[in-house]
């Protein structure tokens, strides 16, 4: 399936943004901290571009609906949108000028709302409250769909967070309302399609974190596409065991080990694996490490990074690459110790050293090491979605995409046969 669809800048061209009021599907699903702030904004952030530009093209209001956390289905006031309320609407919210025109819904239907919603001007944004307050939005509840879809003329979704999800607040309103992506949903679409269509070769993708069970469906699906996999972490751990090694204490998913195994048969040189490793008696700060080689691990120990040996030839790999995919950390970067090993894969793609690259990293736990280790800003793109990109990476439809209209396609733009 190709993803080629229309956008907001379509939207502008059919008449459908100036005077109008646009309903906008944002992930602003961020984490919080202990008092309950926005802990990290990227989301909301990457989501303010559409903003402004509907803003530019003279949209009379700007209906702006997201969740937020896993209510469950009911009111937690925990999970109130105005957590996100009050970020916007402070100055450094970003939306410029008429950031004072922001306002917070006391809910995402009902009379009050729409009232909010009709009356918007000047490209005011009402903020709605968190649409999985209500169980019927990730059911894809007809009548839930149907008042969401009274609150705008047109509707954009700019949601890559959810875009793997058939939900009222994506699926359900697109099939009532005239419909396109936003603006960062096709900047997703345009790097994490490069990665399904053609990418430039050699194509390296680096893989780690603790999860396998979402990576081997992306080595499977992308296999004929990729020139060499390089995998750490935990997952890692998972295709070493599967190859007979004793791992220690070290984290290990017993369930991947047949699946690890069979993607070793399947791609054989293709796939590196580390040789040494840096071990530790517990994953704590401040304990002694030490390296390892692989086939000489003691039974008292874990490996939570890839060490230097292994640094080397990953890095090496990736410097001799054209397109990077990161997806997942190489070690336990929430202990610094253990943090060596995702830096320097991360700095084998942004040196500046061999091809001129694009990198891309995608997940939530890849996203999170990427912007604690500083380099947000040196890849071409940092992905906002964990689970979508995950899914479409490993062969998955993209439920909320398909029922929006394609564009006309763009000769230079990417073709892949599946995605």
């Amino acid at each position: 399936m190709q993803y080629n669809k229309k956008t907001v800048r379509d939207a502008a061209e059919d008449g459908l943004i100036a005077g109008k009021t646009v309903l906008l599907r944002s992930d602003l699903n961020v984490p919080l901290d202990k008092m309950g702030k926005v802990k990290d904004p990227r989301k909301i952030v990457a989501s303010l571009d559409t903003v402004r530009y509907l803003r530019e093209q003279g949209a009379m209001g700007i209906v702006m609906m997201s969740h937020l956390g896993r209510p469950d289905g009911k009111p937690v006031p925990s999970l109130s949108m105005k957590t996100v309320y009050d970020w916007l609407a402070a100055p450094r919210g970003g939306l410029g000028p008429s950031l004072e025109n922001v306002v917070l819904a006391p809910d995402c239907i009902g009379p009050e709302t729409v009232s909010m919603a009709k009356s918007a001007t000047e490209g005011r944004v009402v903020l709605l409250e968190n649409t999985r307050f209500y169980p019927e939005e990730e059911a894809n509840d007809s009548v839930f769909s149907a008042s969401l879809s009274t609150l705008g003329d047109v509707y954009v979704d700019d949601a890559w967070g959810t875009a793997h999800r058939a939900h009222a607040s994506n699926v359900g309103v697109a099939r009532l309302m005239p419909s396109y992506i936003g603006l960062l949903m096709k900047q997703e679409l345009t790097y994490i399609g490069n990665l399904l269509g053609k990418p430039e070769q050699p194509f390296i993708i680096a893989l780690g974190g603790a999860k396998a069970f979402d990576k081997i469906p992306i080595l499977k699906n992308l296999e004929r596409r990729i020139s060499k996999a390089l995998i750490g972490g935990a997952l890692g751990n998972a295709f070493l065991a599967s190859q007979g090694r004793r791992m220690g204490t070290s984290k290990v998913d017993q369930e991947s080990l047949g699946p690890a195994g069979e993607v070793l048969g399947i791609m054989g040189d293709k796939i590196l694996l580390p040789t040494d490793v840096i071990v530790c008696e517990k994953m704590e700060t401040g304990l002694p490490i030490s390296v390892r080689k692989v086939d000489d691990i003691p039974s008292d120990v874990g490996a939570y990074d890839i060490g230097p040996e292994t640094q080397q030839a990953f890095g090496a790999a990736i410097e001799e690459g054209s397109t990077i995919f990161y997806n997942g950390p190489q070690g336990v970067t929430a202990i610094e110790e253990f943090t060596g090993g995702t830096r320097s894969v991360l700095a084998a793609g942004t040196n500046g050293r061999g091809r001129q690259k694009t990198t891309t990293a995608g997940g939530g736990d890849m996203a999170d090491a990427v912007t604690q280790l500083g380099y947000a800003e040196k890849l071409s793109w940092v992905s906002t979605g964990g689970g979508a990109t995950l899914e479409v990476l490993g062969g998955e439809p993209l439920l909320a995409l398909e029922v929006i209209k394609d564009a006309r396609r763009d000769p230079d733009e990417w073709s892949g046969d599946r995605i």
